[in-house]
């Protein structure tokens, strides 16, 4: 067996195919920091909802299920 410090070949292969630059990736950070805005808001109003909930279950009061649940009649 040989131990040592030998020279060794690497080989790297980058595919530039779908990167998004220029205008394109200004619009793509736009739309994604608009969802993430969009999913802020949601995990608030679920957070908000939430709280209301503990709170009337603190004071005795029962947890309406349309709190969790959207029911839609047509």
């Amino acid at each position: 067996m040989f131990i040592g410090a030998n020279d060794v070949e690497t080989e790297i292969n980058v595919d530039h195919y779908n990167i998004v630059e220029g205008d394109q990736l200004q619009q793509y950070l736009i739309v994604q920091s608009l969802v993430l805005f969009n999913v802020l808001i949601l995990l608030i109003d679920v957070i908000i909802s939430l709280r209301k909930s503990v709170k009337g279950l603190a004071k005795g009061h029962p947890v309406p299920w349309i709190s969790f649940v959207q029911v839609r009649v047509q």
